[in-house]
């Protein structure tokens, strides 16, 4: 769960943030049966709510 997590927020998160952003997240049990795609829909959707689209 962790692996793919972190794979999802290095390609999908990191490279649209600008330098200064310190983000935490807590996965939901949920993580542990979602498919890649799922997971990263929701890492974009993490982007989207913090104001870089």
């Amino acid at each position: 769960m962790k692996r793919r997590l972190r794979a999802a927020v290095r390609l999908e998160l990191l490279p649209r943030l600008g330098p200064g952003w310190d983000i935490v997240i807590n996965p939901r049990k949920a993580l542990h049966d979602a498919d890649w795609q799922t997971i990263l829909r929701e890492v974009n959707r993490l982007v989207s709510r913090c104001g870089n689209s």
